[in-house]
């Protein structure tokens, strides 16, 4: 048997002593998580994926990405950072793990995009453009997300509004691209 000379004050921070010293099974082992999850903002979003769309839209960058990617209709600023001959998109961040969160951005980009249609009412062929939650994010706010968003789709297609997500910003450079350069 193990032999070993413990003090303290009194019996209960002996027992600790003891318990912490020797019974392994109570230590918690901390994982080292490979992943965090990391929320995205739209802005930094938009500011990652510039290069990639310069890349992507060569000469025609300019014509699809306006330098600034505010608008102002009727005294009110609206984000549409995405243009093309018959139509404006914006950006979207749905890589939040709070789905409330999630819902308040959905709502703005179909506010911003709808505000920006009443300028523009020739505008047919508008979109909106998502940055989803990669693996990292526990499953659970993963699953009411994707939920969130799908509804929102749905809308999308009733309103007859091209929409695209994806949890990768290089690729969903590569779907803006795609539609600033589709010919309606």
């Amino acid at each position: 048997m193990y032999k070993r000379q413990v003090q303290g004050s009194n019996a209960g921070e002996i027992l600790n002593k003891l318990y912490d010293s020797i019974i392994t099974l109570g230590v918690k082992v901390k994982r080292n998580s490979s992943k965090r999850f990391n929320p995205s903002s739209r802005d930094s979003i938009y500011n990652s994926m510039r290069d990639k769309l310069k890349t992507n839209l060569e000469i025609n960058f300019s014509n699809h990405v306006p330098e600034n990617p505010y608008l102002v209709v009727e005294g009110y600023s609206v984000y549409v950072p995405f243009k093309k001959d018959t139509g404006v998109a914006t950006l979207v961040s749905a890589a939040y793990s709070d789905v409330q969160r999630v819902k308040s951005n959905l709502f703005e980009g179909l506010s911003d995009l709808d505000m920006a249609s009443e300028k523009y009412k020739h505008f047919l062929n508008n979109g909106i453009f998502l940055l989803m939650p990669d693996e990292s994010l526990k499953e659970e706010s993963k699953t009411q997300i994707e939920n969130q968003i799908d509804k929102f789709y749905w809308i999308m297609k009733q309103h007859k509004i091209y929409c695209e997500s994806h949890t990768s910003v290089e690729y969903l450079a590569d779907y803006i691209s795609e539609w600033c350069l589709k010919v309606a």
